[in-house]
């Protein structure tokens, strides 16, 4: 018979599979012994009148090892609590002997395997926690007799198969989260009628298909329904807005159809609306402006057309709304009165809006993010953005934008100057045919990103372009600049590209396909296809973190320091094409480790290829045509193992062509016409080229 010895040798069997490292093994070892009781022990209650063990909690003590099956033995527990540890392998079947249990959790660790069928025994069982851990297998179907089972979370796992039908006979059921698995299947259309506790769905991030169940007015007391990111097809339930308790509707990408239901506006707890990357048509319903406690509304990427009900933008309690890539029309709404204190961002970008961009939206000013590109927008930018004081983010690229007539300067730039947290602005593919003012050193100090290309700009790059110190990238290609580079972009020591090149280059590689980092932002000055003359500033070979320095199509001249690449350990493109440098090619090349693209083609070089060029590992394209290159053609191009492309045609290149240039398996294109060389070219049929 068991006794509470019997849970004494459970515990220390438990303890004795913990492998844990500091601080916990020493709170464990020093308290977990025979010489006091075990009912003293941390994390463990027992029961007063028979000292047994009725709960052991130990959660969050960063524990780690396994799970002894030797906890079965513990036959009074009713609470066993080991989430937010690290304890791995299997869960142990015998935990299905704790027929007195009511909680179990064990979330938030490394868990593998299947899910225990045993588990179903402990009948008296309401809360069963598994998230996070890395089990597998399906759910099992025994999980239906736990009739007083009240929270199911078995979340962020690697189960597979479909819900078993009976779950859904459970009607204690409040909370299923079976968010982020690869359970597959459709859901029963009559789920809800043994349902009317549930509160809580979640069943995103899987691979659930069909329709979404036409049973939900009968889960009555829903508060959150998240199926974002399956593969439901069919409509929205046009009957949803019965669901009066409903705080949270997540239907997003998925393959939704049909149009957005106006019984949605009867849901007046609405706080979170997400119908994003589906295929839902027609208008946004008037209705929805009913919606007096929505905060997040977001039916991005659809196929939704017709004008942009006014109404919606008056609800005052809205912090985010996003309707970007659809076909809707009509204006951007006016923003009079006090209906939005709490708006923080407003993606209306990708439709088909036309007319000007309202002084009123200044009254907007908690605005954070204000997204208006690829419209038809016309006129000018009103100054009144200026009052955003809060704005990070704008953007107005490609649209129909032009600047006041009254002036040849951006006085719209002026007034972002007072916007001190702002740090994206874009404003590229506008007809403004303006100026820079100066003021844009006045930006703020956090702007990281301005983009100002094909807008028609004229005349000089304000030198003081060089206070914007925090700026990674600069586009300003396309336009009619004048003049030289200033020397103070130099100071912008954060710059990780510096791009004046034409969109269009004479070779495979583009620069567009270089300076994007880890969150698809890309930093690159950018100043192309203008008529920019003189030399190019020593102070841009200091910036150390500079990956990419594209000046091409541009009418720069003089030579290249020989020590260019002595403070540029990270520069990965080279392209001076197309203007008129001259002198020698650098003789510290080497020090560019880095370098996968060097193009130098079009300009006025002389003296020999740097003999050592070999060195550079990693290059890919090399393209030195159309200079007045003398000499060999050195031999160490044929330790450039990762070539695809060379090009040295027309110079003054003489003596033999090294014939170690065709062994470069990579190479995909070899130019050297225009020359004085001799030698042969080798038969390369059958040879590995591709």
């Amino acid at each position: 018979m068991a006794t509470n010895l019997t849970d004494q040798s459970a515990l220390l069997a438990f303890k004795s599979k913990i492998t844990t490292l500091e601080p916990a093994e020493n709170a464990l070892a020093g308290n977990w012994t025979t010489e006091a009781s075990f009912c003293d022990w941390i994390g463990v209650s027992c029961s007063r009148r028979r000292q047994r063990v009725t709960a052991l909690n130990l959660s969050f003590m960063n524990l780690q090892g396994t799970i002894s099956p030797h906890i079965g033995n513990l036959s009074f527990l009713t609470l066993l609590n080991l989430g937010n540890n690290s304890f791995h392998s299997q869960i142990p079947a015998t935990v299905g002997r704790l027929r007195r249990l009511r909680w179990i959790i064990l979330g938030n660790n490394q868990l593998e395997g299947i899910i225990p069928s045993s588990l179903a025994n402990c009948r008296k069982l309401q809360d069963v926690r598994l998230g996070n851990n890395h089990l597998r297998g399906n759910i099992p179907k025994e999980m239906g007799h736990l009739l007083h089972l009240q929270i199911l979370d078995i979340s962020e796992n690697r189960l597979r198969g479909n819900i078993p039908s009976t779950i859904f006979n459970i009607s204690t059921l409040q909370v299923i989260d079976l968010t982020d698995n690869s359970l597959s299947n459709s859901i029963p259309m009559d789920m809800c009628l043994n349902l009317p506790r549930l509160e809580f769905l979640y069943l995103s991030l899987n691979h659930f298909s069909g329709q979404i169940p036409t049973s939900l007015c009968q889960c009555k007391s829903l508060r959150d329904i998240y199926l974002w990111q399956n593969n439901f097809t069919g409509s929205i339930p046009r009957d949803i807005g019965c669901l009066s308790k409903l705080e949270f509707l997540s239907l997003g990408r998925n393959r939704l159809i049909d149009t957005v239901p106006p019984s949605l506006g009867n849901l007046s707890r609405l706080e979170h609306l997400d119908f994003i990357n589906n295929y839902l048509s027609g208008e946004i319903p008037h209705q929805l402006a009913h919606l007096s406690n929505l905060k997040y509304l977001n039916i991005a990427v659809n196929n939704l057309s017709g004008e942009l009900p006014q109404e919606i933008f008056n609800i005052s309690s809205v912090k985010y709304i996003n309707f970007r890539e659809n076909r809707l029309s009509g204006h951007v709404p006016k923003f009079t009165g006090l209906g939005h204190p709490n708006l923080e961002d407003l993606l209306l970008q990708g439709n088909q809006l036309s007319g000007k961009i309202p002084d009123s939206i200044s009254n907007t000013s908690k605005l954070t993010l204000l997204e208006l590109s690829d419209n038809f927008l016309s006129g000018s930018v009103p100054t009144t953005l200026g009052n955003l004081r809060l704005l990070q983010t704008l953007n107005l690229g490609r649209n129909l934008l032009t600047n006041l007539m009254v002036t040849m300067e951006l006085q719209f730039l002026t007034s972002l100057t007072q916007c001190r947290v702002l740090e994206n602005l874009a404003i590229e593919s506008n007809p403004l045919n303006a100026i820079l003012p100066d003021s844009i050193g006045n930006l703020s100090s956090s702007l990281g990103v301005f983009i100002m290309d094909s807008s028609q700009i004229k005349g000089r790059i304000p030198t003081t372009i060089g206070n914007l110190t925090n700026l990674m990238g600069l586009e300003l290609y396309n336009n009619d600049l004048i003049g030289t580079i200033p020397s103070t972009i130099g100071g912008i020591d954060r710059l990780q590209g510096l791009s004046l090149f034409e969109p269009v280059v004479h070779c495979d590689l583009k620069p567009s396909n270089v300076l994007l980092d880890e969150d698809m932002v890309a930093h690159m000055l950018d100043i192309s296809h203008n008529g920019l003359g003189g030399n190019i500033p020593s102070t841009i070979f200091n910036i150390s973190t500079l990956q990419v320095i594209d000046l091409s199509y541009n009418s720069l001249s003089n030579s290249i320091p020989m020590d260019m690449c002595l403070n540029l350990p990270r520069l990965e493109f080279f392209n001076l094409s197309s203007n008129h440098f001259t002198g020698q090619i650098p003789t510290s090349l080497c020090e560019c480790k880095n370098l996968g693209y060097i193009d130098l083609w079009r300009n006025n070089f002389t003296r020999s290829i740097t003999r050592d060029i070999g060195c550079l590992s990693k290059l890919k394209i090399l393209d030195l045509g159309w200079n007045r290159l003398i000499d060999t053609v050195p031999p160490s191009l044929g330790n450039l193992s990762n070539l695809t492309f060379l090009d040295i045609a027309v110079n003054n290149l003489s003596g033999e062509i090294p014939q170690v240039i065709f062994n470069i398996s990579s190479v995909k294109r070899i130019y050297l016409l225009e020359n004085r060389l001799s030698g042969h070219v080798p038969d390369l049929t059958g040879l590995p080229h591709p």
